[in-house]
C-alpha cells in the first residue's frame, strides 16, 4: 500500500483529527486518486474533517465540484434530511454549500425555515443560510431576505443578511 492509499484508509476510518490530517496531506500530495474519497468525506459529521477535505479538493483540482462523482453525491445529501440525526443533517447542508449545485436550493430553503416554524434547530438554519449564500441562486434571495428579519433567532437573521 503506497502513501496515498494509506492516507485514504486513515481518511475513511480514523478519528476526526486523524481524518483531517490525512485530508490535508492528500491535498499536499495532489494525487487524483484521493478525489472520490475526499468528496465522500464532505459528508463527515465533524466540521474539522469536512473543512480539511474541501481545502484538499481545491488544491488537487479547483474544478472538483464539476466532477461526475460530486454531482452524484448531491441527491444523497438531499436524502440525508430525512434522517433525524442533527450532525448528519448539518454535514449535508454544509456540503451543499461546498458543492455549489443548485439542485440543493429548494431543500436548503426548507431547512432555513422561512415560515419561522421550522422543525430544524438554529445552528442548522444558520448553516443553511450560509450555504444558500454560497449558491448565489435567485430562488434563494426572497427566503434569505425574509430570514434576515427573523425576530426569534438573531443568529439566523445575521447569517441570512450576510448571505443576501
Amino acid at each position: 500500500m503506497d502513501k496515498v492509499e494509506q492516507l485514504i484508509a486513515k481518511l475513511q476510518k480514523g478519528k476526526p483529527k486523524e481524518k483531517a490530517d490525512a485530508a490535508k496531506e492528500l491535498g499536499k500530495l495532489g494525487d487524483v486518486r484521493a478525489m472520490e474519497p475526499l468528496i465522500a468525506t464532505l459528508k463527515d459529521k465533524e466540521r474539522i474533517v469536512r473543512d480539511a477535505a474541501a481545502k484538499a479538493l481545491d488544491k488537487i483540482d479547483p474544478k472538483w465540484r464539476e466532477s461526475e462523482f460530486a454531482k452524484k453525491v448531491v441527491p444523497e445529501l438531499i436524502a440525508t434530511l430525512k434522517n433525524q440525526d442533527e450532525d448528519e443533517c448539518e454535514a449535508a447542508v454544509w456540503a451543499w454549500g461546498e458543492f455549489g449545485d443548485t439542485r440543493a436550493v429548494a431543500p436548503l430553503i426548507d431547512v432555513l425555515g422561512i415560515n419561522l416554524n421550522s422543525d430544524f434547530v438554529a445552528p442548522l438554519r444558520v448553516t443553511a443560510a450560509w450555504a444558500l449564500g454560497e449558491l448565489r441562486d435567485e430562488q434563494a434571495v426572497s427566503a434569505l431576505t425574509e430570514a434576515a428579519y427573523d425576530p426569534e433567532n438573531p443568529t439566523v437573521a445575521l447569517e441570512a443578511s450576510k448571505a443576501c
